[in-house]
């Protein structure tokens, strides 16, 4: 057994030796064909490639984590920002009940908040607004109100403005003897007609 394992070791050493011997021999014969320079250069060549591919490897893994890092950080932006949302969404929320509940047991304060938004649009001073509430004296001047129900803003110069009180004592506000929203509706009714007649 102990020969037979002597033999063994020979072997492989003989077949290690003839593999050395073949490649010594391919070198010898590429030398003796390109020259030693060339062979040189050609082995440089392929340990430069070696090491420009394990260079490229490590930058597209290093590239990769960057990536990785970038797409964390949007997402924690992301999320921050859907909480920002929420936060938001809930405050509205508050603020919706709380005009509901002034729309509901105070009307007539909820509608001169609105008289006050449309006159301050026409640039008319808290002051003025306060006075002409409490007065009822009309004034004239640009009227410049926005109507939900016709989605446009509807403009008409030198007009009389007024806040008056309803038979339940909530203001009104009358743009030259119409409610707000007739006269609005005049406008659209003048604006379509208008608008068929050059049509015609």
């Amino acid at each position: 057994k102990e020969k037979e394992a002597q033999k063994a070791e020979l072997t492989a050493k003989i077949k290690e030796l003839e593999k050395q011997a073949g490649k010594l021999r391919m070198k010898g014969t590429l030398y003796s064909i390109f020259g030693n320079s060339e062979l040189d250069k050609a082995e440089k060549r392929i340990a430069d490639l070696e090491q420009e591919a394990e260079r490229q490897r490590y930058l597209s893994e290093k590239e990769k984590n960057e990536i990785r890092k970038e797409v964390v950080l949007l997402q924690d932006t992301i999320k921050g920002r859907d909480r920002a949302i929420a936060e938001l969404k809930e405050t509205v929320q508050v603020y919706e009940e709380e005009r509901n509940w002034i729309k509901r047991f105070f009307s007539g304060f909820y509608q001169l908040l609105n008289i006050r938004l449309i006159f301050r649009k026409m640039g008319f001073s808290d002051d003025r607004i306060v006075e002409m509430y409490r007065t009822e004296t009309p004034q004239r001047g640009t009227v410049k109100a926005y109507s939900g129900l016709y989605k446009r803003e509807f403009t008409e110069e030198d007009s009389e403005i007024r806040i008056i009180k309803d038979e339940k004592k909530r203001p009104l506000l009358t743009i030259n003897g119409l409610p707000i929203t007739d006269w609005c509706e005049q406008k659209w009714k003048q604006l379509i007609n208008r608008n068929r007649s050059q049509r015609l």
